[in-house]
């Protein structure tokens, strides 16, 4: 059985470290990612099976990122992590599949994830 593998893009550190902590236990394989950037570039070797944008990376990149992928024409969903409110509405506006506000705990990044990996 192969991992299912999650880009984690987020450029803090800790709450990489948390997010891959929970994803990994519950048997997903992560890839953390400091920028969006790098992940499109990674994206022409490997595809992911679900993105995280984590609240680290500014908003305003989020559109862009999404953008991006559509322009690749990769339906990998995306889960915005974010560290404000962010209604669903909004986000679902900016490409997102799913959104997250923290604080959160693993269960309801798992439900998150494990919704959008089973629905591809």
């Amino acid at each position: 059985m192969s991992l299912d593998l999650v880009f984690l893009i987020d450029d803090d550190a800790h709450a990489t470290s948390e997010v891959s902590a929970a994803l990994e236990s519950a048997g997903y394989l992560v890839w953390p990612i400091a920028d969006g950037s790098r992940a499109l570039r990674l994206m022409d070797r490997v595809n992911p099976d679900v993105i995280l944008l984590g609240g680290g990376v500014a908003t305003t990149e989020w559109a862009g990122f999404v953008e991006e992928l559509h322009a690749r024409a990769s339906a990998v969903p995306v889960v915005f992590l974010s560290n404000n409110p962010l209604p669903r509405r909004q986000a679902s506006a900016m490409g997102a599949s799913d959104v997250v506000t923290a604080p959160f705990g693993g269960e309801q990044l798992l439900r998150a994830v494990d919704r959008l990996h089973l629905a591809s």
